[in-house]
């Protein structure tokens, strides 16, 4: 599973630089950022299933300080974000 590989370095890097202060972005394929999803809202394996991460649209999460997730958004207004998903509905039925 990606999650395997993407934890671990979830631990050893990314999170030693939100330690530090840092604010850190993560750009990956969408399997690895499903993972860090799962783990930080902290789904199940069926549910992370149904979870919808879109293209090229970026979230951001916020931690407390033993780096639970308390919040998060996606930078996108109202209007991008239901464009996302019709495009996304009309390229499925292709």
């Amino acid at each position: 599973m990606t999650i395997e590989r993407t934890l671990p370095y979830y631990f050893d890097q990314i999170v030693p630089d939100m330690i530090n202060g840092k604010q850190v972005i993560v750009v990956a394929h969408g399997n690895s950022l499903r993972g860090l999803v799962k783990h930080f809202k902290k789904h199940n394996d069926e549910d992370i299933v149904n979870v919808n991460i879109p293209t090229a649209i970026p979230q951001v999460f916020y931690f407390d300080k033993d780096f639970n997730c308390v919040d998060n958004k996606y930078l996108a207004t109202e209007e991008e974000f239901k464009d996302y998903v019709e495009t996304q509905s009309k390229n499925q039925k292709l």
